[in-house]
């Protein structure tokens, strides 16, 4: 009887023992993620219409790999500029999930750039190169500040900022094509820079846009990407969260 009892316990504990390691164990693996910015962190497709961004498979990424995921991307708003983000992150409401966050993943400047790149009355894209310098600082300063401001918030949180693709790739005129590529690259290095600096991670995404670009952006009158292309960078996540 004695052994029987003992028996009867120790398996009763060894019971309890697993069902309170397994509940830690999954506490560890839920994930809060936060995803910030513009369209791109929304999801507006090649269509114009709002469905999943790179943010989306980021999260189902997680998921897919056993990791459980409180995702939250109702703030990301398409149109954002640099300063409507920073602005943003003044709000009560943000503010809370900022701070709940482990994961935040930004998008952001590429309207402020896309606000140099106009069509004129005969619907020719012009481009005001004037204006790249102080637009690039005012990006620089922004991003800067986000960071900050997320950081006074929440000082554990990862934050990655994401870089852009070049998005006129079915431009016809080569030379105004080459202008706005090399632009976008000066884009991505003023975010990489601050971004560095203020110690979160750079995730770049234009090299892997380059391989197969009229794919991942298919809609000449639409610069956004299809479901492929986001993928992309969300693969260009994942290979800077896994180094």
């Amino acid at each position: 009887m004695k052994f029987i009892r003992y028996f009867l316990i120790s398996l009763l504990l060894s019971i309890i023992v697993g069902i309170l390691v397994q509940q830690a164990f999954a506490a560890n693996e839920n994930l809060t993620y936060v995803a910030l910015g513009d369209s791109l962190a929304e999801g507006v497709n090649d269509q114009g219409e709002k469905g999943k961004s790179y943010a989306d498979y980021i999260a189902e990424r997680f998921e897919e790999d056993g990791t459980g995921v409180d995702f939250k991307k109702e703030y990301a708003t398409a149109g954002f500029t640099s300063e409507d983000l920073r602005n943003q992150l003044k709000k009560r409401e943000v503010k809370h999930q900022v701070k709940e966050a482990d994961l935040i993943t930004i998008s952001i400047g590429a309207n402020d750039f896309l606000s140099l790149v106009k069509k004129d009355e005969n619907g020719k894209i012009r481009f005001k190169p004037e204006d790249l310098a102080p637009t690039l600082a005012h990006i620089q300063e922004n991003v800067r500040e986000s960071i900050a401001s997320i950081r006074k918030l929440n000082k554990e949180a990862d934050i990655y900022v994401s870089g852009y693709y070049y998005p006129f790739p079915h431009m016809k005129n080569k030379d105004l094509s080459n202008t706005l590529k090399e632009v976008t690259r000066w884009l991505n290095g003023t975010i990489q820079d601050v971004v560095e600096k203020e110690g979160a991670t750079y995730v770049p995404v234009f090299e892997k846009f380059e391989e197969d670009p009229t794919t991942y952006v298919p809609n000449p009158k639409n610069i956004h990407p299809n479901e492929a292309g986001y993928r992309v960078m969300a693969e260009a996540f994942f290979d800077v969260y896994e180094d």
